[in-house]
């Protein structure tokens, strides 16, 4: 009576196979042993004439992408993958491929050494596009990798057109994270592929004309990417371009009371060197702030207009008060302008001369502080009164010598 159950010549009937295979893949699956299942799910497949969709993509493929999650093992894991990717093929050729599985294929393919990133890309893109903000940021994060990585290995034209789609990608995918409100990593992975390709200005500008007409309408997404925006045409040196500065318009727009808009419109004022404007600019923006540090940058900026327009008795005046962070670079302006009005200061060609005393003495006080001073100890030097001079004064070095401007100082002969 053994054997009943076999057959004639050890032939086994594959029917009765493939349904054996399927019931203990489902057994294993019940106890969530999922290397089980997979393993009998793959001979069921070898077997059955009638492996369909479901057998794919309710089974198969769910089990296997389990096991993907789980295994620690790295070289246990990549086999799996190749067996999935492998899976994916035949669906395809099946004419079973479920596109939901795009993203998850997509990133395989492109965590995969010698992966086919074009096709990566392929889905990448179809997956993206049906789960418009839905998407998952780790798959933002590898598509822009994969992008990059397929521009790295590329030559000559395709090259060129591969960093022409990135920067459009970029802004794109930035518009997404500020639309979607993903994590601040998400942006600086996208920042950083961005910046490994792209190194010039002239490079970004053409490609923003068209980002700036579909920004988020939601406000904090809005003003997010733009300040996003701002921050990458600052580290590329656009401040100058006229996108920067309709960046800056459409900031304060979003948000007449943001420090940063108003700040950055004082840039660019100081920058054209409207002086005048620059100065109410940074004034506007003091007020909104409560930071000492930046109460301390517009204090700064301010003396610094005020420098560059030439005022030396207003910014003489204003770097003596001055005693924020920047007191080096404030004494410096205000040895300048010492020097400057030298020849306008004292009853004499001695005392006008003298005026340099003090100028280097307000210089050693700068680079005291930290400012860099440059040749200007050395230039003023040079301008101090000679040993005739002194002389025909009826004065002596080391003597001290009254200069009636900047509210009467006294210096020593040198």
């Amino acid at each position: 009576m053994a054997n009943t159950l076999g057959f004639a010549q050890g032939d086994t009937d594959p029917a009765l196979e493939c349904k054996r295979m399927k019931l203990f893949a489902n057994k294993k699956l019940d106890i969530n042993d999922y290397k089980g299942a997979a393993m009998f799910f793959l001979k069921a497949e070898a077997m059955c004439v009638d492996y369909d969709s479901d057998d794919y993509n309710k089974r198969l493929i769910p089990t296997l992408r389990n096991i993907i999650q789980d295994e620690q093992d790295a070289v246990a894991n990549a086999a799996y993958v190749d067996t999935i990717l492998a899976v994916f093929d035949r669906t395809e050729t099946k004419n079973f491929y479920d596109v939901s599985n795009d993203l998850f294929r997509a990133a395989l393919i492109t965590q995969k050494t010698g992966g086919d990133r074009k096709k990566a890309d392929k889905l990448f893109l179809r997956g993206m596009e049906a789960k418009k903000d839905g998407i998952h940021e780790s798959y933002i994060t590898l598509y822009d990798y994969n992008l990059y990585a397929m521009y790295a290995e590329s030559k000559d034209a395709e090259r060129i057109a591969l960093k022409k789609l990135m920067i459009t990608k970029y802004f794109e995918l930035t518009e997404l994270v500020g639309r979607a409100k993903m994590s601040g990593a998400t942006q600086d992975a996208l920042n950083q592929y961005f910046n490994a390709v792209v190194q010039t200005c002239e490079d970004i500008l053409p490609e923003l004309g068209g980002f700036l007409s579909s920004l988020p309408q939601e406000k904090e997404a809005k003003k997010k990417t733009v300040k996003n925006l701002l921050t990458l045409l600052e580290n590329k040196g656009c401040n100058e371009s006229k996108e920067y500065e309709i960046l800056i318009d459409t900031l304060i727009q979003i948000d007449p009371t943001d420090y940063d808009a108003i700040y950055g419109k004082a840039l660019r004022l100081e920058s054209k060197k409207k002086y005048s404007e620059a100065i109410g600019a940074y004034k506007e923006a003091k007020a909104i702030t409560k930071d000492p540090s930046q109460n301390a940058d517009c204090d700064y900026a301010i003396l610094r207009c005020t420098f560059n327009s030439g005022n030396c008795s207003a910014t003489y005046s204003m770097a003596m008060n001055y005693s924020g962070k920047y007191k080096g670079e404030a004494l410096k302006m205000a040895a300048q302008c010492v020097a400057k009005n030298s020849s306008s200061c004292g009853a004499s060609t001695f005392e006008r001369k003298c005026a340099y005393y003090y100028a280097v003495t307000l210089l050693e006080r700068a680079r005291a502080a930290g400012a860099d001073v440059g040749g200007l100890i050395g230039s003023y030097r040079a301008n101090f009164p000679t040993t005739a001079e002194i002389f025909e004064e009826g004065k002596s070095r080391g003597q001290t010598q009254y200069i009636s401007c900047y509210g009467g100082q006294t210096v020593t002969i040198e």
